[in-house]
């Protein structure tokens, strides 16, 4: 049962993913100097999702999404929550997803805050509380996230 809801968990978020701004841009490593947040970015994107250059790697992934953690790249930041989120290369830790995907969602990162909806929504890691829900809906809808937009219409 456990494994059948990771699973399902990991579609939806899979899902909600298609449009996030957490993808580098293009599919190999950008050109910058060593240590700039593009640069540890992509390589925090690539090792988790593979590339051209890159096949996926957790360790790695968790690495340089740990280092942009530490640097406030709020898009590093979504990618090391959905490990902590999924139990990629880490225990599964909804309550460790909340706090990341937060740091981010306070940075305005609107898949943060569509995640944040998702966890109060559904009572994962906090507690089912519909009216924090709400308030992460609207921002992530209000920084144009697809998802966020078509859930506020039904509503």
């Amino acid at each position: 049962m456990k494994y059948t809801l990771t699973i399902l968990l990991a579609i939806l978020l899979l899902a909600f993913n298609a449009g996030c701004s957490s993808r580098s841009v293009g599919s190999n490593v950008m050109k910058t100097e060593p240590g700039e947040d593009r640069l540890v970015h992509s390589y925090c994107y690539q090792y988790l999702y593979g590339s051209i250059a890159h096949a996926v790697n957790y360790g790695k992934a968790f690495h340089w999404c740990q280092l942009g953690l530490e640097r406030k790249i709020s898009a590093s930041q979504v990618l090391l929550a959905e490990m902590y989120f999924l139990g990629l290369h880490v225990d599964q830790d909804y309550l460790m997803a909340h706090d990341v995907y937060l740091l981010a969602a306070h940075q305005g990162h609107a898949h943060a805050q569509w995640m944040l909806y998702q966890m109060y929504v559904r009572g994962l890691g906090v507690e089912l509380t519909p009216s924090i829900a709400q308030e992460w809906l609207t921002k992530a809808s209000s920084n144009g996230h697809e998802g966020a937009k078509k859930q506020m219409k039904n509503l």
